[in-house]
């Protein structure tokens, strides 16, 4: 029995060490990327990747060995770029911890963004824009060797608290726009250098404003950075740590307020004599964190409600009335509550959105 039992332990023994030994080889075979951009150039697509830095067996940065942080690859394809990149890098690349995607001009994303998520990417993987993704990529590596994503994630998560931007995850701008053609909004990020007294080197990278992406193009006009937090509204994307700050003046006296929480729910309809009417009603949580003068609460309360009228106002101006997109999400509204007025709607929807007409109601709670 002694004997049987210790050839048992022998073999698991051997097969843990054949287990583990094979687990390392494969994780020695492969290079993790970051960050991930796509973008085209002369009629070939070119990505950039942003690689995670190798460890040391202490689980620090290993900075003393040699390593590129940035790859690029070119092809006719999104998948032979990334393919050409595992050529030059000379190891396979896994996408599976990717932690960011920066879009650039001329992609289909239905067609080129959907591809990487048969490459196992998290459907919620956030996406971004940029004119340049290599240029956003090569200056959010540290000088220390940290992680460049992160610094990107943790700057977008405090912009979209503060109503500067919004999310869009890579699910929700191929798989959304392939199922219904209906296009959303993308972060728009700009890098900037540095002041020159600074010490430190590179680019600065910021926020600014939105791009709008449908099913067959990224980029088809902007949207201001002041009228984004009037889209956090009209979308309903307010989360409970966004707290965006709405200042007021009444008769040249200043106050300082914000929104700790909103809720809008929105209708829409093809009235009878066939125009496209959207009704929206806000519910917003107002704190007042400075007010110098003494002024009377319900009439800041009643500037706030003004201020956030015309944010939303502009915002769907820029959106449905100027630029024709349905960001805010009027075909699933009529699907919803009109689906018999769908066939309408499909006939013409550019003329119907320039015309639509929007009413809005804003409440505080």
């Amino acid at each position: 029995m002694k004997r049987r039992s210790l050839t048992i332990t022998a073999a698991l023994f051997c097969f843990c060490s054949i287990l583990l030994s094979g687990c390392g080889t494969e994780v020695n075979r492969r290079t993790f990327v970051e960050i991930m951009g796509i973008e085209m150039q002369d009629d070939a697509y070119r990505v950039s990747l942003q690689l995670y830095r190798p460890h040391d067996s202490a689980g620090n940065f290993d900075l003393t060995a040699p390593f590129e942080r940035v790859l690029t690859g070119e092809g006719i394809t999104v998948s032979s770029a990334i393919a050409d990149a595992e050529l030059r890098q000379g190891k396979e690349l896994f996408l599976g911890h990717i932690k960011l995607i920066v879009a650039g001009n001329a992609l289909n994303p239905s067609k080129d963004l959907e591809m990487l998520l048969s490459e196992g990417i998290s459907p919620g993987c956030p996406v971004i824009y940029s004119d340049s993704p290599y240029n956003v990529i090569a200056s959010s590596i540290s000088r220390g060797g940290e992680s460049g994503g992160g610094e990107l994630l943790e700057l977008m998560d405090s912009s979209i608290r503060r109503g500067q931007t919004v999310y869009t995850s890579i699910m929700k701008l191929s798989g959304d726009n392939k199922l219904l053609n209906l296009p959303c909004v993308l972060p728009l990020l700009e890098t900037y250098p540095l002041a020159e007294n600074t010490e430190a080197e590179g680019e600065k990278a910021r926020f600014n404003g939105l791009t709008f992406a449908e099913s067959n193009a990224i980029a088809n006009g902007n949207i201001h950075p002041d009228d984004v937090a009037g889209v956090k509204l009209l979308m309903d994307d307010y989360k409970k740590r966004d707290k965006v700050t709405i200042p007021v003046t009444i008769n040249g006296k200043t106050a300082a307020t914000v929104i700790t929480n909103a809720k809008t729910s929105k209708t829409a309809e093809i009235t009878d004599d066939g125009s496209l009417r959207v009704r929206a009603l806000i519910k917003a949580k107002v704190r007042i964190i400075e007010n110098p003068y003494g002024l009377d609460d319900a009439l800041i309360e009643e500037a706030v409600r003004r201020n956030l009228h015309d944010m939303v106002i502009s915002a769907y101006s820029t959106a449905v009335w100027y630029n024709k997109n349905d960001v805010f999400g009027i075909y699933k509204l009529l699907r919803r509550h009109s689906p018999e007025q769908l066939e309408y709607y499909q006939a013409n929807p550019q003329s119907l959105l320039a015309e639509s007409i929007l009413d809005i109601e804003v409440k505080n709670v």
